[in-house]
């Protein structure tokens, strides 16, 4: 399952989607464009996520999670890295 989280809003706040739920762990994005925002690379994600895609400059851009990481909740972020801009 994708989790398609809108770009921040001007003010700078997150939407509801990207803040995520109680349970949810800890995720960085890795690579892709070199000025996606650092408030779009840092974000909570639902433990069993495998990808992530990103609204950003009228397109979308996909992010996996790198295999061997855990991901339970009080772990360190679970790296997902880039894959490819659609």
């Amino acid at each position: 399952m994708d989790r398609t989280v809108p770009a921040p809003a001007a003010g700078g706040d997150q939407p509801a989607a990207a803040q995520g739920d109680a349970g949810d762990i800890e995720a960085v994005l890795e690579g892709g464009p070199f000025d996606l925002p650092t408030a779009l690379r840092r974000r909570r994600t639902a433990p069993s996520q495998g990808k992530i895609k990103i609204v950003y400059r009228g397109g979308y851009e996909h992010f996996e999670r790198v295999h061997g990481q855990d991901g339970t909740p009080g772990s360190r972020p679970v790296v997902f890295s880039w894959i490819c801009r659609t």
